[in-house]
Order: C-alpha cells, then sequence, then structure tokens
C-alpha cells in the first residue's frame, strides 16, 4: 500500500502542476545602450529579465514568422545577439512550453541619451533619495534611473531599464547590506549582486505601482505607495494601509519606526501617533529623546513632546523634506532655502546653496555619508558636503541629464547636437569649429544650419557659429522656432516671421506678421509657417499664399506629395497642389510633434505620449510607457533617427 501511495504520488508530481508552464514573472526585454552614438544604428543586442527563481530557461525568438532558440540555460539579465526591433521573445520551459511573447523596448530614454552624452556622469538631474553604504550611496533619480555612488572617485554606476529596473523614474531607495530596495513609478524591484533579480507590482499584492517610500526590515521591506503601505518578504505580500499615499517611512535609532500616512503612525500595526494632525504629510522623522521632530511639506520642521505638537522652525516656502542629526546638529533639506544646519537653542546656524557648492538651492534629502560628511541630493544633482570645513563636492552632471526640457535636435550620421534649457550637449564627433557652441547659454530653443554655418537660437540672442568664430546677433522679438529654407535663416515666434538679412547682419521683419506656432521647410524653395488662422506658404521672394483655415496647428512636416498639419485636434494632410484637405481623424488625439523620412510615411507623436505612423495610424513599437516622460514634439535628424522632445528630455528610437 505504501509503494502504491508512492507511485500515486510520483505520478502526481510528473502530470500535476508543475507540468504546466508557471509564467515568468515580470518579463521584459530591451535593446542593451550603445557605447557610441554608431550604435544607434541597425540591430543592437537585447537584453531579457524576470524574476529570479534559480531555474535556466530558453529564450526564442520571432522576427520572420517563425520561433528559433538564441539563448540556452538562460537566467535573468542574458545578453542576446544583435536583433531587430520588431523582434519578438519568450521564454520557454525545460517541458517544452513557452510564455506569452513580449516584445523589445527599443528607444533609448532621457536617461540612456544622458549616459551616451557622458557615461560616467550623472543620467539624472532630480535627486528623490539618497542611501548611504559603506562604499558611497545608492542615488534615486527621476527620470535618471538608479546610480551607485562611488565615494573615493567621482563617477557612477547606473541602473536603468536594461540593467532590469521596470522604470527609469525612480523615487526611493534603502540600501539593505549588500542589496538595495528601489521604489519605482512600475513597482518595487530589488537589486543584488549588481542586478535586478525581482518585481513587484499590483499584479502581487501592491496597493498601487507608484513606491514612493521603501525601508528593509528584517527578511523583507515596507514599501509605501501612492495608495497604501504593504509589508514585502520573498514570499508574501500584505497590505497594512490603505487607500491613502505614503509619504515616508522612517527607522528610527530604537528599532521604532513611523510612517507618514494620515499624519504620523507607528508600525507595524499603523496605529495613529497623539497629537499629531491627520491633515500633515510628514516626510520624516527625527527621534532626540525625550523629543520627535517631524518633516512636513507645509509647516516646516514641527515638534512633538510629551504628545503636544508646536512649530520649531520653517522655511519660506514651508517645505521640510528630510531631517538628518550628527551629534547635536539637526541637519534639514529645506526646498528652495536649501540646506540648513538647526540648534535647538539657536534654531538657524547655517545654510548651503548653490553659492556654497551644492548643485542648486533646492535640497530634497540630506543623509549621513562617510565621517563629518553628509549626502545632499538637489533637483540639479547631488553632493558631497563636509559640513564643518564648509566645503561641498557636486557629482559630475551628463549635459543632456535626464529632467531638462528638451528643445530641438540637429545631427548626421557622426554627431547629434541637442537643445535644452540648459544649454548645448553634443553626441558623437561635432563638425570643427563647433565645440565652442557647447559653451553657449540656455535656454536654447532652435537649431539650424546651412553647409558648415550653425545657428543656435536662444531666448533673446542668435548666434552664427562658423570655422570656429562665435558671432553674436540680436534678435527682434521671441523666437521659438527656426528653419533654412533656400539658403535663408527663417525664424518666427508670438511676433510673426522674422529673415536674416546677410548683408545688414540682422533680422528683418518678414510677410507673416502674426504669431508663427509652427515651421518647415520642404527640401527646395518653400517655406511653410503655419499660423492661429491659415496655412501660409512663403516662396524665396517673401511672396506668400494663404491655404486652410488652421487649428492652431503645433508640428507641420513637408514630403514632395503633400504637407502634414498636427494640432491639438488631430492631424490634417494638405494637397499643395489642389489646395484640398484631408482629416485624418482616426487618430484620435492631438498631434504634438511630425518627422519625416526620405521615402516614408510621417510620424506622428500624440498627445498620449504614443508614436503612430501619420497615415495610417499604426504604432511605432520599441517605447516603453512613459519612458519619453511629457512629450512636446518630434524631429528626424538628417542619419534618419526618429528623436521625441519631452519635458523630462531626449529619447530616440529605431523603425
Amino acid at each position: 500500500m505504501r509503494s502504491l501511495v508512492r507511485v500515486v504520488l510520483l505520478i502526481g508530481i510528473l502530470t500535476g502542476p508543475t507540468a504546466e508552464a508557471a509564467e515568468p514573472g515580470h518579463l521584459r526585454a530591451v535593446a542593451a545602450p550603445p557605447a557610441e552614438l554608431a550604435g544607434l544604428s541597425g540591430d543592437r543586442p537585447v537584453r531579457v529579465w524576470w524574476d529570479d527563481d534559480g531555474a535556466v530557461r530558453t529564450v526564442e525568438a520571432s522576427w520572420r514568422g517563425r520561433w528559433e532558440v538564441v539563448a540556452r540555460d538562460a537566467r535573468p539579465g542574458v545578453t542576446l545577439r544583435s536583433l531587430p526591433p520588431e523582434v519578438q521573445l519568450r521564454l520557454v520551459d525545460p517541458l517544452g512550453q513557452g510564455s506569452a511573447p513580449v516584445g523589445v523596448t527599443w528607444a533609448l530614454g532621457p536617461a540612456g541619451v544622458a549616459r551616451l552624452a557622458a557615461p560616467e556622469a550623472l543620467p539624472g538631474r532630480e535627486v528623490s533619495d539618497l542611501s548611504p553604504t559603506e562604499a558611497g550611496a545608492w542615488g534615486a533619480l527621476l527620470d535618471g534611473g538608479l546610480v551607485r555612488l562611488d565615494k573615493g572617485h567621482l563617477r557612477v554606476e547606473p541602473y536603468g531599464l536594461a540593467e532590469g529596473l521596470p522604470a527609469e523614474l525612480v523615487l526611493s531607495v534603502a540600501a539593505d547590506g549588500a542589496r538595495a530596495w528601489v521604489g519605482t513609478a512600475a513597482g518595487l524591484a530589488l537589486v543584488e549582486d549588481g542586478a535586478v533579480v525581482r518585481v513587484w507590482d499590483r499584479r502581487d499584492g501592491l496597493p498601487d505601482d507608484w513606491v514612493q517610500a521603501v525601508a528593509p526590515d528584517g527578511d523583507g521591506v515596507w514599501a509605501g505607495t501612492y495608495r497604501g503601505l504593504a509589508r514585502v518578504t520573498l514570499s508574501t505580500t500584505a497590505p497594512v494601509l490603505t487607500p491613502w499615499s505614503v509619504f515616508s517611512i522612517t527607522r528610527g535609532v530604537d528599532a521604532r519606526a513611523w510612517v507618514g500616512y494620515e499624519g504620523l503612525r507607528g508600525l507595524p500595526d499603523g496605529e495613529p501617533i497623539e497629537g499629531v494632525d491627520p491633515a500633515l504629510n510628514i516626510w520624516d522623522v527625527d527621534v532626540f529623546q525625550p523629543r520627535i521632530y517631524l518633516a512636513t511639506d507645509t509647516e516646516g520642521v514641527l515638534l512633538l513632546e510629551e504628545g503636544i505638537l508646536r512649530p520649531f522652525w520653517s522655511p519660506p516656502t514651508g517645505s521640510a523634506f528630510a531631517l538628518e542629526r550628527v551629534g547635536g546638529a539637526l541637519y534639514v533639506a529645506a526646498d528652495t532655502a536649501g540646506l540648513v544646519e538647526l540648534s535647538e537653542v539657536q534654531g538657524p546656524r547655517r545654510a548651503w546653496g548653490r553659492a556654497d557648492g551644492l548643485p542648486s538651492d533646492t535640497v530634497y534629502e540630506v543623509v549621513e555619508g562617510p565621517p563629518g560628511k553628509l549626502w545632499v541630493g538637489t533637483d540639479a544633482g547631488v553632493a558631497l558636503v563636509w559640513p564643518g570645513g564648509d566645503t561641498a563636492v557636486p557629482w559630475p552632471r551628463s549635459p543632456a541629464a535626464a529632467g531638462v526640457p528638451a528643445r530641438a535636435v540637429l545631427g548626421d550620421k557622426r554627431w547629434v547636437l541637442l537643445a535644452s534649457d540648459e544649454g548645448l550637449a553634443a553626441l558623437g564627433r561635432l563638425p570643427r569649429g563647433w565645440r565652442d557652441a557647447l559653451g553657449l547659454p540656455g535656454p536654447v530653443v532652435a537649431l539650424a544650419r546651412s553647409e558648415d554655418t550653425l545657428w543656435v537660437i536662444g531666448a533673446t540672442d542668435a548666434w552664427r557659429v562658423r570655422r570656429g568664430r562665435l558671432q553674436r546677433i540680436p534678435l527682434p522679438a521671441e523666437v521659438e522656432h527656426a528653419a533654412f529654407v533656400d539658403g535663408n535663416l527663417w525664424v518666427g515666434g508670438p511676433s510673426g516671421l522674422h529673415r536674416y538679412d546677410a548683408g545688414a547682419e540682422r533680422f528683418v521683419p518678414g510677410p507673416v506678421r502674426t504669431a508663427v506656432t509652427a515651421m518647415c521647410g520642404d527640401g527646395g524653395q518653400l517655406l511653410w509657417v503655419g499660423t492661429r488662422s491659415h496655412i501660409v506658404a512663403v516662396d524665396r521672394a517673401g511672396a506668400t499664399r494663404n491655404y486652410l483655415r488652421a487649428r492652431t496647428p503645433t508640428s507641420l512636416a513637408a514630403t514632395p506629395e503633400a504637407v502634414w498639419v498636427g494640432s491639438p485636434n488631430g492631424l490634417q494632410r494638405l494637397d499643395p497642389l489642389s489646395g484640398e484637405v484631408d482629416d485624418l481623424g482616426e487618430l484620435g488625439w492631438g498631434v504634438l510633434g511630425l518627422g519625416t523620412r526620405p521615402g516614408e510615411e510621417p510620424y506622428a507623436a500624440l498627445d498620449t505620449g504614443a508614436v503612430v505612423r501619420a497615415y495610417s495610424g499604426l504604432p511605432v513599437s520599441g517605447l516603453a510607457p512613459g519612458q519619453a516622460g511629457e512629450v512636446t514634439g518630434l524631429t528626424v535628424d538628417d542619419h534618419g533617427r526618429v528623436w521625441l522632445l519631452g519635458e523630462t528630455g531626449f529619447t530616440v528610437l529605431e523603425r
């Protein structure tokens, strides 16, 4: 009888639940970031990630109508050979059963572009969280991914989509020995031995994917989300407080923990702390017995003592985001007031800002660093501060750092020039004589070139760059657009159209005197101008012809057979010969940008963040949701690379 039971159990093991393919958790694939500009063109190696359960898998790819093996005995993070953008991937278990296929995230997002511009610099701008380690610190960057800072050298080790994170918008991080818990806009991630080994999101029991606070706790972590708190271990996820937002989780020196949720609550039970108004948003807690100091975003620093809450100190904005005590001094990340040192008796004793070596006057985070030093996170980067020696060392930041609004792109096979609110950044090797342009101040709103001459259009001045010489030419009015047509430089903005007069070396009024909302050349002799009332064609002599009544176009693109007009109401196709207009309403969304490749259907960037083919409406694959941030425009450089411009920087995608 006992033998029969053993046989039945064995049959059950072989044919029961394990005979069904277990869907791999959080399967995702992303094109590996290139080391240089040339790597953006053509096929790229692909990295595949899933939750590490200790098992090996076979990876199959399909792009020619059939599946073929591209890796055997693979583990998460496997790098495959170069594959085309349209490839689909799946995992196959030892029983031969395949998972649901996934596409590849092919676009290089703002953080990836920043890393391409300066590999050893911070890829992002805004520092949302810091967590010290023996070797340095982990840094969470809004739209810049996760970075590991080396205290001995001014360099970083970046983690983004290609390194396994579910998103590059990172809100929180907490070191836990040799590993790190990371809160992102798409869930919680665990980094161990330099790799992302596990991801949790709403499908796994988190109250929300937006994880804005994390705190290790024994064999797991407290995860604070936009809609509540959860206790997470490798085997369980248990919601504790829902549905409201968790602002912070603070571990005390006496092993107690607090959570900023409807005021302040104690862990693990989540009971409210007496005396704290539930309407307050608590961002950090400092215990200096018998006092408890609270950082809030509306009342500054408050003091809780014997159940009575009273004001202690507040910056002008009322926002205090972090507290750190070193010795008897309390250091406050005080928003636009910078880093402030408070004493128990004197109140503010010292403040640090940009003039004192910080990257910015706006400080979001402060934590204790190496002995006698502080890690300080700002809205423009991170610094290591010696409070006693009045020294602040900022970390180098990429000239194309994610988080900086993008304005324009110009480039060909060997180089790309990026224009942003902070000036210019270059990828690849710029033409001889143009390097000095990188020192021009921001914001740069437009770029144009004719043969060996570069024009950099700023807020009040235009700069002509040629043969190593920079010449400043004042602009007659505010400018938002620029285009070269048949040897003439045209600029447009709220005050209308202007043309550069080379003989007089100044800009003169053009034939359009109303506000210009979009411009483009047709590759020949016509300039197309969008105004609030019409689409206008301007020839080389300055003569104009009005076409359709416009819907305040946001973008224009010209092909040999048509002019494409994008607006908040959708897309229109204008035939210049007949004047006929097609309303392409099937897109269903506002158009923020248009770009053309020779011989191809134009690309359209929609206000949903998607990129589609303009005429067919077919989506362009390979762009991760939210990777480009809030899109403001689209352009195609001379090498055919498609660039999305956004409030968080530049995103480049292939076909």
